[in-house]
Formats: structure tokens, sequence, C-alpha cells
């Protein structure tokens, strides 16, 4: 499996915020708490599943707001790195437009872990 370092997430991060506008900047408690979710994903005994570690690093990236400022789309842009990477068949086309409310709903605590989970797996069954 191939995973994203951290640098490559900031570098992400960045071409985004070029792309699309926004705040740049990161906050350095935060961020710190995103590169411990990239690095614990890659533990097999933890997130075994290719399911678990995608939901993994999803959520850490809408709760822990590791950036600036995150839309929907930078909260899910990693997550699609993710699935280029290891799966890229089965990303969606329209990734982004199926997960927005998902997203804010994530963010606002009415969708759990296990539930995103779930919605992950379905989305990329689906395709």
């Amino acid at each position: 499996m191939r995973y994203l370092s951290l640098q490559e997430v900031l570098e992400l991060h960045d071409r985004m915020i070029q792309a699309m506008g926004g705040l740049s900047g990161a906050n350095p408690k935060q961020i710190a708490l995103l590169d411990s979710a990239l690095t614990q994903i890659q533990n097999d005994d933890y997130y075994p599943s290719f399911i678990d570690k995608l939901t993994h690093l999803m959520f850490a990236c809408v709760k822990f707001h590791p950036f600036a400022r995150m839309q929907q789309t930078h909260r899910t842009l990693y997550s699609k790195a993710f699935i280029k990477l290891n799966r890229p068949d089965s990303l969606p086309a329209d990734f982004y437009q199926r997960l927005e409310d998902v997203i804010v709903s994530v963010a606002s605590d009415e969708i759990s872990k296990d539930e995103l989970a779930q919605i992950l797996s379905a989305m990329l069954k689906g395709n």
C-alpha cells in the first residue's frame, strides 16, 4: 500500500490553495495530529483494511482542522489522493459532490466514524 507523507499533504494543500484560493497556513498543533493519523493508518493491526485506513484519514482531516480554513473539497482532497494511489479504478468521478453533505454531517457529529466507513465502503464498491 502507498501512503501519503505529511510533506505530500502540505504540497497538495498548497496546490489547492493556488488553484482555488483560500487561506494558506496550518495550525501547528492540528497539523501534528494529522501527521499522527498519516502514520497511524500504516499500522495494519489498528487499520487492517483499505476502508479502515481511508476512513481514519478522512475523519482526521474533518475533525482536526489542520489548515487555516478548510472547505469540504479541502477536507476530502487527501482522501481522494490516497484512493488514487491505491485503488484508482474505484474512485467515483463525482467523489467531491457525493461527499459534500457527508463531510458536513461528520463535522457536526451527525455521522459517526463507523457510519463514514459504511458510506465510503458502499461508494467505492459501487464503482
